[in-house]
């Protein structure tokens, strides 16, 4: 989209490793790109962290030459909001930025019907569920996959507690194989696989999990790991 209707533009790289190596590299594929900017440079803070006032006065110039860059008011209105949060504590004051569900929101360009199947790979404390089944109403099976001991525990408990029929909760990530990996286990949504990790998790396929069933919508938020999940379901997407 960008290279098709802009000769010039401004790119703000949240996280490059998986698909950048260098600077160069980016500027190279996007060739109308005019000015880079690396989010980790001016906030390399754990995302759930607070910024103190302090932090954010001694890179306020940083945090000002990210939001310039911005196209529409929204998008500047929305960082405002996020630093405010983030230096107030005040999680209400995103609220008002935060405008649909992530994955599963109405209106979207396709339609969902009562045969559905979800494959929910990182499904935290199920909250995407949650969505999906407002979306959805009637559906056949979901599979919930989640690793983190603690996020899995959240999970159970809301199937538990809001009655969510037909959902099989696994205490485990999705790979290409089945093996054991070490895990950072943070007990929120940016628990991942990590070398150096503070616990070991079981991994398995797709395709092992589903058993052979027709998965109708698979959903990834695994950190990263994106790669290795897909190849670890090419039958279950080749189906």
């Amino acid at each position: 989209f960008l290279m098709k209707n802009y000769e010039e533009y401004n790119i703000i790289c949240g996280y490059t490793e998986l698909f950048y190596r260098s600077q160069q590299d980016i500027e190279d594929h996007w060739k109308g790109c005019k000015k880079i900017y690396f989010f980790p440079d001016v906030y390399d803070i754990k995302a759930t962290e607070p910024i103190t006032e302090e932090f954010y006065k001694e890179r306020e110039k940083e945090f000002s030459a990210v939001r310039n860059v911005l196209f529409d008011e929204f998008s500047k209105q929305s960082f405002n909001a996020f630093l405010d949060e983030k230096v107030s504590g005040d999680y209400r004051l995103i609220l008002p930025y935060v405008v649909e569900p992530q994955y599963f929101f109405r209106d979207a360009p396709w339609n969902y019907s009562r045969d559905e199947v979800l494959f929910d790979c990182g499904a935290y404390d199920g909250d995407s569920i949650q969505d999906f089944i407002d979306i959805v109403g009637d559906y056949k099976r979901i599979i919930a996959c989640e690793p983190d001991r603690n996020n899995y525990k959240r999970l159970l408990d809301n199937i538990e507690r809001n009655g969510w029929r037909a959902v099989e909760p696994y205490l485990s990530g999705v790979s290409d194989v089945k093996r054991t990996f070490m895990f950072q286990a943070s007990g929120d949504m940016y628990s991942q696989i990590s070398e150096e990790g503070n616990e070991k998790i079981d991994v398995d396929t797709i395709d092992n999990i589903s058993k052979g069933e027709e998965i109708s919508i698979i959903k990834m938020d695994i950190e990263g790991f994106e790669m290795e999940a897909l190849r670890g379901a090419e039958n279950t997407i080749r189906r």
